[in-house]
């Protein structure tokens, strides 16, 4: 803590892979341009639970965080005092990618019941609990071909014809032998920052121009100040 209070000015940040990958490194890169002002950057990767943990504990300034279900985050984020402060910047929704030759690629949606005799390649942790509960609702035994963080890997599987994914926008790579297809109902993560209610100003500065930065679909965060 003393090298870090004498020292140059730091900023630790926490994030789960596809932000840090498609959000954070270009806000970093815009905020690292002038040399002279350049802090010290540590990235911590961290599902959110995690990431939460490590800005409770002073290890982090800023969280890149994701929830299901509902926009509002869930209510446990905010305990103890003093809670931290929440800005949303994306709804990222879920994909559902095929092989290119399934019989479902002429429609223009999908719903899970249409594949629910297809292997499944899909998440684990928050994301593969709010697939499973979408699936426990409609009354799908899923088979599961293969549970992964990481959307690169998920998607390369389904080119090789192993099963279907479900992949956010953010991480969308839209590979040869795949096809990629709108779900219905909707299921999408809510995207956001987490920083300490009192913000360093590096975490500041950081968590304004992730706002500026688009999902791949070329829809930028709108949030007021």
């Amino acid at each position: 803590d003393q090298l870090r209070s004498d020292g140059p000015p730091s900023l630790t940040v926490a994030t789960f892979a596809s932000a840090g990958a498609h959000l954070l490194a270009p806000a970093l890169s815009r905020l690292t341009d002038d040399p002279a002002r350049q802090p010290v950057i540590t990235v911590i990767e961290a599902e959110p639970a995690d990431a939460i943990t490590a800005l409770r504990n002073g290890n982090a300034d800023l969280a890149l965080v994701f929830h299901f279900h509902t926009p509002k985050p869930p209510a446990y984020w905010f305990t103890p005092d003093p809670a931290p402060r929440y800005t949303p910047l994306h709804h990222d929704e879920l994909h559902l990618v095929l092989p290119d030759d399934h019989s479902l690629t002429h429609a223009r949606t999908a719903d899970l019941t249409d594949i629910a005799t297809v292997p499944w390649i899909h998440g684990w942790a928050d994301t593969g609990d709010a697939l499973d509960t979408v699936a426990t609702t409609l009354g799908i035994a899923p088979i599961t071909a293969c549970r992964s963080s990481d959307y690169r890997f998920m998607q390369h599987l389904v080119a090789a014809g192993v099963g279907a994914a479900f992949v956010p926008t953010l991480a969308l790579e839209y590979l040869p032998q795949t096809h990629t297809m709108a779900l219905t109902p909707t299921i999408a993560r809510h995207i956001g920052v987490l920083t300490p209610h009192h913000r360093t100003p590096n975490a500041q500065a950081l968590e304004h121009t992730l706002r500026t930065i688009p999902l791949s679909d070329g829809t930028a965060a709108q949030i007021a100040d």
